[in-house]
């Protein structure tokens, strides 16, 4: 786990996990009681030394397949998430008219962040970022302004406040909104108007008669996959 995504786990900073990483200072209580919940490890491994075995997973009840942090989830214990809207490249505004305030959709337990319950999932309209997404795929979003991190999937307002589903690019300029289908143009984030909603976690697609696909990565979804 790189330090940034233990960072975004435990809502820190990479600055600080480096820092406890090599020594320089130590880790409070409190935030190592977070790595321990995010590492999946007792609080007690860290305070009992670190020579002793790291503890196993917790097994799953019979017939659940345990989640992955990151890539494809075959199964586990869901959660449900409001659906507010869509989002595509047709610039559907997130309170599109066809949006169902009563709709919900289920994303894995895994993916859910501790204390943040403004997560919310939308529908994807269009196929300016297929393959990755397509269209009538739905995405879990979380919430985050100030999210800069390169080739992750991440949903923007645009100067008219409709929301858009793109990849976000580091260039030489800045920050850089991509589109995978290449018939749509490049944006960038410098242009007036332009505002980061927040970052992509996870990815479900339907695959008919009760089954689906799910990916998810709580640092942010690979654009490319």
């Amino acid at each position: 786990m790189s330090q940034y995504a233990l960072a975004e786990l435990i809502d820190g900073n990479r600055s600080s996990v480096n820092a406890w990483e090599h020594g320089k200072n130590p880790v409070p209580l409190d935030m190592l009681g977070k790595i321990a919940e995010a590492l999946e490890v007792p609080l007690s491994w860290f305070l009992d030394g670190l020579d002793s075995p790291i503890p196993g997973p917790v097994s799953p009840p019979p017939g659940v397949t345990p989640p992955a942090p990151r890539g494809v989830i075959e199964g586990a214990f869901r959660r449900k998430y409001p659906v507010l809207g869509s989002v595509g490249a047709a610039a559907i505004p997130l309170d599109s008219p066809d949006a169902d305030p009563d709709s919900f959709v289920e994303f894995s337990d895994e993916l859910y962040m501790r204390g943040r319950d403004d997560m919310f999932a939308v529908q994807v309209v269009g196929d300016s970022m297929a393959p990755r997404l397509l269209h009538g795929d739905f995405v879990l979003v979380v919430p985050d302004l100030n999210f800069r991190v390169s080739d992750r999937c991440v949903v923007v307002s645009n100067p008219d406040g409709c929301y858009l589903v793109k990849a976000l690019k580091r260039v030489s300029a800045g920050w850089a909104l991509n589109s995978i289908n290449e018939e749509y143009p490049t944006i960038s984030m410098s242009e007036p108007g332009w505002k980061m909603v927040g970052r992509v976690v996870g990815l479900r697609r339907e695959k008919g008669r009760g089954r689906y696909l799910e990916e998810g990565d709580r640092t942010g979804l690979d654009a490319f996959g």
